[in-house]
């Protein structure tokens, strides 16, 4: 038995519940879970990890959700997930309906055989390294496991449906994944005074948001980290962008300096920092989670439901959200600067 727990200490990193999970993944060909609650990036994540790594079966029971409502996001990344799974033939998604299980058991086999488990506090979101940072405490298993497999072939996975033959969803309005994020503070300003106000910014800058199927807003499909004993893929975060500015912008008068970390304004009300870096500026990231501003991109377009989790950002999406740029405008009367990605011609998004 191995206690695994997450910790703000630096020594303790290798021993977090997400590293014990995507490590014990990165042996498996099957695993089972049962949790109270999914998100949205979690999901997503564990969605292309298996579609990079197709020989490797899941059952998944979300066990409290149903009853305390899904976001359209979170609905969609699960029906996505199950229905990989079942055109594949590698397993389901099973939804309690009447009775809250809140049990996190994770159980993971190889040969045929069960390997190791993990009980403990972590619900699915914590095996993705975005969103608010959780302390999760448990216990990693690897001997006397037939119990517990027992345990949830005949008493857990029975409470569940099979996810095609749920007939309805209560559903609930999808807040900002922004906040989830622990860099990123809710202003109570949205939109910012600058943004309605008849004051002209000082410094206008449009960024172009390119839609390249491995950088810029699609990092999310680039190489992952490759374990190199098993030769699996982890994907790179669901929300982590990176903007790539081309030299005819960067260059202008105004623009941040490079290696500046600065705040920004959301026009929907939340400020986080954010960096320049790379040659002649070209890097425009937030400053420390690269899921920060990915959350603000991206929730957006989640929200009008044009891009659903997992789904590759293309120049169609874009255009039916209505804006392909980002606005980064600096009003000197406030010693701001301000994030802009309102849909064009509709001031109230």
């Amino acid at each position: 038995m191995t206690l695994v727990f997450d910790s703000s200490h630096p020594k303790d990193k290798n021993r977090t519940f997400r590293k014990v999970f995507w490590n014990e993944a990165d042996k498996s060909e099957k695993i089972e879970i049962a949790v109270g609650y999914i998100d949205t990036a979690s999901i997503a994540r564990l969605r292309e990890y298996l579609r990079r790594n197709p020989t490797v079966s899941l059952k998944l029971l979300i066990g409290m959700q149903y009853l305390d409502g899904f976001t359209r996001p979170q609905l969609k990344a699960v029906r996505d997930l199950h229905s990989e799974l079942k055109q594949r033939g590698t397993g389901q998604v099973l939804i309690t309906e009447s009775i809250r299980y809140h049990g996190k058991v994770y159980v993971f086999w190889s040969g045929g055989k069960v390997r190791s488990a993990y009980i403990g506090s972590g619900n699915l979101s914590a095996i993705s390294d975005e969103g608010r940072q959780v302390f999760e405490t448990g216990i990693v298993i690897d001997d006397d496991l037939e119990e517990l497999v027992a345990y949830l072939k005949e008493r857990i996975f029975p409470l569940g449906t099979n996810l095609d033959e749920v007939a309805s969803f209560s559903l609930k309005q999808s807040p900002s994944p922004l906040e989830g994020m622990d860099d990123a503070t809710p202003t109570g300003q949205a939109p910012p005074p600058e943004l309605i106000s008849d004051v002209q910014p000082t410094y206008q800058f449009e960024l172009p948001l390119k839609t390249e199927t491995k950088s810029n807003l699609n990092v999310f499909f680039g190489k992952g980290r490759v374990n190199k004993k098993t030769g699996r893929e982890l994907p790179r975060p669901w929300y982590e962008v990176e903007i790539i500015v081309a030299k005819d912008i960067t260059s202008q008068p105004g623009y941040p300096a490079a290696g500046k970390v600065f705040t920004v304004w959301t026009h929907d009300g939340f400020s986080f920092e954010c960096k320049i870096s790379g040659a002649n500026r070209k890097n425009f990231r937030s400053a420390k989670s690269l899921s920060t501003l990915g959350s603000y991109i991206k929730g957006w377009l989640e929200s009008e439901e044009l891009l659903a989790p997992g789904q590759m950002v293309t120049d169609e999406i874009l255009r039916s959200y209505g804006r392909d740029t980002l606005g980064l405008y600096y009003f000197e009367e406030t010693n701001r600067w301000i994030l802009d990605f309102r849909a064009d011609g509709n001031p109230n998004k």
